[in-house]
């Protein structure tokens, strides 16, 4: 009888378990964040903006899947508050909880042969500007591998995150973002108070069973 107690219990913890990883799984998710559905729905794109889904693009392939997204600074928007002329946006908005992670790839390549004074550059947004890369890094007619962009928010945060790449000075040469996979990482992994909860658990089931076997015996 104890040993089916104790069976029991153990099943019910791993069904436990098992319920916390699928719903972190869930809560995990970003609606087409390796732009497998062939397409960029669930993102907003720039009116003036030259951005497209891809499987390859000058000898790249996507990071994750199939596709993924590419933006080019031949785009016609404004970027001039970030110090460029013209190029590309993309936004996402997206709901995060305290200490949950961002993160997408990327990858940046240039045909300028710059650097100074055609310094392009490509730019993530979160309220804030981070630079991903530019010419003065990768060099004249550079580029990178797929990199990955990791953001821990350590308080709760609701708003548009944007992905931008511009040129800095002229528009005759073009510079390119390539983004896939972007994701919200939830940790499935429960938290220490459960795991006491379930030692305790097993622990009373079986004193509890013990007892029982003292009386009938």
């Amino acid at each position: 009888l104890l040993r089916k107690r104790l069976q029991m219990l153990m099943r019910t913890g791993l069904m436990a378990l098992m319920s916390m990883a699928t719903l972190g799984s869930a809560a995990a998710a970003v609606p087409n964040n390796g732009f497998e559905r062939g397409n960029l729905s669930s993102f907003a794109i720039g009116g003036d903006s030259d951005v497209q889904v891809r499987t390859s693009f000058l000898g790249f392939t996507a990071a994750e899947g199939q596709y993924f997204a590419h933006l080019s600074n031949a785009g016609l928007e404004d970027l001039s508050a970030f110090g460029g002329t013209i190029g590309s946006a993309m936004s996402k908005t997206i709901t995060l909880a305290a200490g949950q992670g961002f993160s997408f790839k990327w990858a940046f390549l240039t045909t300028e042969s710059g650097p100074a004074p055609y310094n392009d550059f490509a730019l993530f947004l979160n309220g804030k500007a981070f630079n991903l890369s530019d010419v003065a890094t990768v060099g004249a007619n550079g580029r990178t591998g797929w990199n990955t962009y990791n953001w821990m928010n350590p308080e709760a945060f609701t708003g548009t995150v944007t992905w931008l790449v511009g040129n800095a000075k002229d528009d005759l040469s073009s510079s390119h973002l390539l983004v896939d996979d972007v994701r919200m990482s939830v940790s499935s992994v429960p938290e220490p108070t459960f795991f006491a909860m379930l030692l305790v658990g097993l622990g009373m089931s079986g004193v509890a069973g013990r007892g029982k076997m003292k009386r009938d015996a």
